[in-house]
C-alpha cells in the first residue's frame, strides 16, 4: 500500500512536511499478521 501513487509528489509532501530529518523507506514483508483472528458475531436478521 502506497500512500502517495507518484515518488515524486510523494518525496515533496515529506520535504513540506519534515524540515531537517531523514526518510527512511522499509521494504518487505510486515512483521504484522496478516490474517486477522475470525470472530463469530451472530445477527438476528
Amino acid at each position: 500500500m502506497e500512500l502517495f501513487p507518484d515518488r515524486v509528489m510523494g518525496n515533496a509532501a515529506l520535504d513540506r512536511l519534515s524540515n531537517q530529518s531523514y526518510h527512511i523507506v522499509l521494504e518487505g514483508d510486515s512483521y504484522r499478521r496478516s490474517t486477522r483472528p475470525k470472530i463469530n458475531i451472530k445477527t438476528d436478521q
